[in-house]
């Protein structure tokens, strides 16, 4: 499961910058990526969008959705998304709209199981968390919990692994940090 979200690769040009964090802002929901050269958070040195705007080509990144489904919640981010960021370039009629604050994602966290066994999640994409917060239990076969898996930091749940069974090591939660 995946919040939305739309990343601009910061070149240090002012005016490129300036007109791809306004598209980011546009596309997305509330969370966007500013991707320094360091690569902590997408788009990343390794993709289009990153290349793209090396060549002075303003170009995002968005993702939507998640676990090999077709939301319709999610077509609309992507739907709605483009709408605005058309409308901003003046390609359609019409002015494009915000829907509300959002915040810039600083750098990206894993939380992992150290055991493994059946999971049992308690945050959702979106969520908030702080530091030290229960994001998971991991059970044995008899449904007693033999692992309380905590968050490492505050942040806001990102990309949460729907699987409901973990080997030790795998990723449950992947948080932005803000």
């Amino acid at each position: 499961m995946l919040m939305p979200f739309a990343g601009y690769a910061l070149t240090g040009k002012h005016e490129l910058d300036e007109q791809g964090e306004a598209l980011a802002r546009l596309y997305s929901p509330r969370l966007i990526s500013l991707a320094t050269p360091e690569g902590k958070v997408p788009p990343f040195s390794d993709g289009i969008a990153y290349a793209a705007t090396r060549r002075g080509v303003i170009s995002i990144f968005a993702e939507s959705g998640g676990n090999g489904t077709l939301e319709d919640a999610d077509v609309k981010v992507h739907v709605d998304g483009v709408t605005n960021v058309m409308r901003y370039l003046r390609m359609i009629d019409g002015a494009p709209t915000a829907a509300g604050p959002r915040v810039s994602g600083l750098e990206r966290k894993v939380v992992r199981a150290t055991r493994a066994g059946l999971l049992r999640l308690r945050v959702r994409i979106g969520d908030e968390l702080v530091a030290g917060q229960e994001v998971a239990e991991v059970c044995n076969v008899f449904g007693e919990v033999v692992e309380t898996v905590r968050s490492s930091g505050a942040g806001i749940a990102g990309l949460v692994w729907a699987h409901k069974v973990v080997n030790t090591g795998d990723p449950i939660v992947r948080y932005w940090v803000v």
